[in-house]
């Protein structure tokens, strides 16, 4: 089955809690919600004043994020397609989000050189990460709850925690490629049981990472 309707390439793609629908965004600045089992185009929502560059679900289903072009992360009620909240604070594009477990928080990932934090119920910011030394690519959070991991420009990937608002560990570049990555970090993701991560590069290799010990 394809899934034809949006106007420019598609960035991101989610599936809902319950299988039953598929949510994209796009370079036409919208976000749209399928029917999984006969491709209906359900909602199309007119969500940023830019490229919009990922969306992901709240764990409990309820709620999408999404993360553009136009500096801003926007949260959505996914039953209804009405926009919750706008996060104001990047000062750049912001191409990664990611909630934690529980859906407190919500993190986001800038071109700004910056992570951020956010409460959820609030829209405030909690914390804003500062150590790549370039644009932040990427944002993935483990199953613990409080340790995440980014990637970014500088070709490092980062592992932070969010109650102590620091990197604990950063997987410098290798200029040989042989023992990490030799260009930019472009995405990254964890294990349910949190003990490997993996990451994707723009040096067109995809690395596996013990995380256990870090």
């Amino acid at each position: 089955m394809t899934l034809e309707g949006h106007a420019a390439p598609v960035y991101g793609v989610c599936v809902s809690k319950d299988s039953q629908k598929i949510i994209t965004c796009s370079h036409d600045e919208t976000i749209r919600v399928w029917e999984i089992m006969k491709g209906n185009l359900q909602k199309t929502v007119k969500a940023h004043t830019s490229t919009v560059y990922s969306v992901v679900l709240s764990p409990d289903g309820k709620l999408i994020a999404t993360a553009s072009a136009d500096k801003t992360v926007k949260v959505w009620e996914l039953g209804t397609g009405e926009l919750k909240d706008t996060l104001i604070g990047h000062t750049s594009h912001v191409v990664g989000v990611a909630f934690t477990p529980d859906g407190k928080k919500l993190l986001s990932a800038g071109w700004d050189e910056t992570i951020k934090c956010w409460d959820v119920e609030t829209g405030e910011v909690l914390h804003t990460f500062t150590g790549h030394q370039g644009k932040v690519h990427c944002v993935c959070t483990a199953p613990d709850g409080d340790t995440f991991f980014s990637g970014g420009e500088d070709k490092t990937i980062k592992l932070w925690r969010i109650s102590t608002g620091a990197c604990f560990h950063t997987i410098q570049p290798d200029p040989l490629g042989k023992t990490a990555h030799s260009d930019e970090v472009l995405a990254v993701a964890v294990a349910p049981d949190q003990s490997i991560m993996a990451s994707a590069s723009a040096d067109n290799s995809i690395r596996t990472w013990k995380v256990i010990g870090l």
